[in-house]
């Protein structure tokens, strides 16, 4: 796993947006801090490719 991306919310300073690649290849993007309310999206490869793209 890659140690990944941390972009400050600026609604919510304590639930930053973090994405970062799995050893599977597939993209996790984490909106929290590693706490109980984190909200989690695991998305394939080419699903994070369409995000890039919009």
């Amino acid at each position: 796993m890659s140690e990944g991306v941390r972009i400050a919310n600026h609604e919510e300073p304590g639930r930053p947006l973090k994405v970062r690649r799995l050893a599977d290849g597939r993209v996790e993007v984490r909106i929290g801090d590693m706490g109980i309310t984190d909200a989690v999206v695991t998305l394939t490869a080419e699903e994070f490719d369409q995000l890039k793209n919009l």
